[in-house]
């Protein structure tokens, strides 16, 4: 995650679209093993099919914040588009978890300042990346040289 006015190296995981019930449980048994917590940026329509998941990544204590419910570019929606996509997806966090999750980051990294204020007005915090490994591109060995 991007840190404003932050002078602490800090290494931040996030996990973003899931869940997913393939790779949602191996990433969960390998950040037990190695006692490390972290941010799943969850889809609405994903939580809504795998609510075992969400109950399961909160039980073990990772922070769940909203990554929009259909995954849709931001910038190409209307106003009632993004905050229906966010609005939804943190209805359904809270209904499954029990935590009102405030945090969002925009499918692709894609926004601008009308998603900004459009969802800061329903109370939204975003949060973005300084390393983008590319995992859905590059093997874990490249993906490892790239961000360590």
């Amino acid at each position: 995650m991007t840190c404003l006015h932050c002078d602490d190296k800090i290494i931040s995981l996030t996990f973003h679209d899931g869940p997913n019930p393939k790779s949602t449980p191996q990433l969960l048994k390998i950040l037990d093993d190695a006692n490390i917590k972290a941010t799943f940026f969850v889809v609405g329509k994903m939580v809504e099919k795998y609510p075992e998941l969400l109950r399961e990544i909160h039980k073990r204590g990772h922070q769940i914040a909203n990554h929009t419910y259909n995954h849709k570019n931001l910038k190409t929606l209307s106003t009632t588009e993004v905050i229906s996509e966010l609005s939804r997806t943190r209805l359904l966090i809270k209904d499954i978890t029990g935590v009102d999750s405030y945090l969002y980051t925009p499918p692709g990294g894609q926004y601008n300042s009308r998603v900004i204020k459009e969802a800061n007005s329903c109370g939204y915090k975003m949060a973005l990346w300084s390393v983008f490994p590319e995992d859905h591109r590059n093997p874990s060995p490249i993906i490892y040289e790239k961000v360590i």
